[in-house]
Parts: structure tokens; C-alpha cells; sequence
């Protein structure tokens, strides 16, 4: 476990992307003890908002893992990006509909 200080570098860019960007939506923010320089962003049923992040800091998608959960009803987006040498992690969450009977079926 870190202590509160090794947080500082993370805090401070979480900081300035308030500052510098007030108008974007709030995702949920956990900065973690047992990894200090790494932000992580969550966007919960709201892809858009991940998309309205990347824009505003010129982050594209290339790169970005996907991944879908194994009874296949949620998929997250992740996209890695690093400010200042603090680790953003911005992830999309999207709850799946579940298959109606008879989809899928040849």
C-alpha cells in the first residue's frame, strides 16, 4: 500500500483536466493505493461521454482493448493514455439486451 502523498502526481492531473476541460461529463474516478499513478475514468452506459473525452484531449481509440463478459451482458472499452507520466485509463461500460429467442438462429 502507498501512502496519501504518492498520489500527488495523479491528483494534480486530475486536477488540471477539471480545470482545463469543466464542461465534460463526470465519469466515476478512482485513483487506487496499490497503483498511485494511474487514474481510472468509468463511463457507464454512456459511450458517448468516453467519446467526448477523447475528442477534448485529442486521444483517439486506436489501440483500445474491448472486451464483453462471459454471459454477454456487458462490453467495456478501454483506452489507455498517459499525461505527465500518470496513466489514464478511460473505460466505457454498456450493459448488453439480452438475445431475444430465436436471434442469432440460421
Amino acid at each position: 500500500m502507498s501512502a496519501l502523498i504518492d498520489t500527488t502526481a495523479a491528483l494534480r492531473v486530475l486536477t488540471g483536466l477539471a480545470a482545463a476541460h469543466p464542461d465534460l461529463p463526470a465519469p466515476t474516478m478512482q485513483i487506487s493505493g496499490t497503483e498511485p499513478s494511474a487514474i481510472h475514468l468509468g463511463f457507464h452506459d454512456a459511450p458517448g461521454s468516453l467519446y467526448l473525452w477523447l475528442d477534448a484531449l485529442g486521444i483517439t481509440a486506436k489501440g483500445a482493448e474491448s472486451h464483453v463478459s462471459a454471459d454477454s451482458s456487458l462490453c467495456w472499452l478501454i483506452v489507455r493514455h498517459e499525461i505527465d507520466g500518470v496513466r489514464l485509463d478511460l473505460t466505457s461500460y454498456m450493459r448488453l439486451a439480452p438475445a431475444q429467442e430465436g436471434e442469432g438462429a440460421a
